[in-house]
């Protein structure tokens, strides 16, 4: 979904607010740089000199942004900046809060970063899952089909292997060369994934996820699942920053939030990751919360692409 370009003054205002940030702890790393770099190009739209940009405080930055989204969009920001080096200081911590407090933000993800300071990683985690992308999936299905939906789409792993629903997904493997459903076959069997159903495969759930692979382009490593994430981000309706928070405990800080995949460390490139993201806002779907692939696995990708403008990589 489109998010809008802040004024020049308030991108360089949220700029100074990320650089003090970073600087307060008495280095300024290359990632962290990397970090603000892509937010100008991919986010604010913006060619300020970052050197040159002087620290700001609490009050100034509330006297520079307006109440709006741009404040919580600075506070989000803000928080990313102070864990993108694989900790937070005491003095990020400090600052962080003083910028929310200042402009009125007061949001979740600063008890997640409070909850990652301190190592309280099962809190964090669990949060973190309320917020996840197939949460969205969830919610849609008890809405449209009560505790039968949400059985429909977890049982595998309770049940273990289910040869109806394995036969129905094993079937894709006829459907046309470029289609939605034999492209996704093919990704499985690529990955050495099981199909639904089959033998240690995990929930028909993840299915939505992988099809956002198919339909995006992307690959299974770190990197790319990073960039498949910051994607979905791009085009959700509502709490784009709870996958940005995700996708950097997974795949940067090492925190596990996924039940089936242990967390990895230094995965997050911000050019990469903000593309993908920049990407995602060009969709004018929600495809996780409003889009089921199974109904277009006879649909050509291509075609696909064009009804939900999902631009070329």
């Amino acid at each position: 979904m489109p998010i809008t370009a802040p004024p020049p003054s308030i991108a360089r205002a949220g700029l100074r607010a990320l650089k003090s940030v970073a600087s307060v702890d008495g280095t300024f790393r290359e990632l962290e740089r990397e970090l603000l770099d892509s937010l100008q190009r991919y986010v604010l739209r913006s060619e300020f000199d970052i050197d040159a940009l002087e620290p700001i405080t609490p009050e100034e930055l509330a006297a520079e942004v307006p109440a709006g989204e741009f404040r919580e969009r600075i506070v989000h920001g803000a928080i990313f900046m102070s864990m993108i080096d694989g900790e937070v200081a005491d003095t990020e911590l400090d600052l962080v809060d003083d910028y929310a407090e200042a402009l009125g933000v007061d949001d979740a993800s600063l008890k997640d970063m409070h909850r990652f300071a301190v190592g309280q990683f099962k809190v964090l985690r669990f949060d973190i899952l309320r917020r996840f992308i197939l949460a969205d999936r969830l919610k849609r299905e008890w809405k449209e089909e009560g505790l039968r939906g949400i059985w429909n789409l977890v049982r595998v792993a309770i049940q273990g292997e289910d040869a109806e629903l394995a036969a129905r997904y094993q079937a894709l493997e006829s459907l046309p060369e470029g289609t939605l459903g034999r492209e996704y076959f093919k990704f499985i069997r690529a990955n050495e994934f099981s199909l639904p159903g089959e033998k240690d495969s995990l929930p028909e759930l993840i299915m939505f996820h992988d099809c956002n692979h198919v339909l995006g382009g992307y690959g299974t490593s770190e990197e790319e699942e990073t960039q498949v994430a910051a994607f979905h981000a791009g085009y959700r309706g509502h709490d784009k920053f709870g996958l940005m928070l995700f996708l950097l405990m997974q795949f940067h800080l090492g925190v596990q939030i996924t039940p089936a995949t242990e967390g990895v460390k230094g995965h997050v490139k911000p050019d990469l990751v903000f593309k993908a993201f920049e990407r995602g806002t060009h969709l004018n779907t929600d495809l996780i919360a409003n889009w089921d692939p199974r109904e277009d696995f006879e649909v050509p990708l291509a075609e696909l692409r064009l009804r939900f403008n999902v631009p070329p990589r």
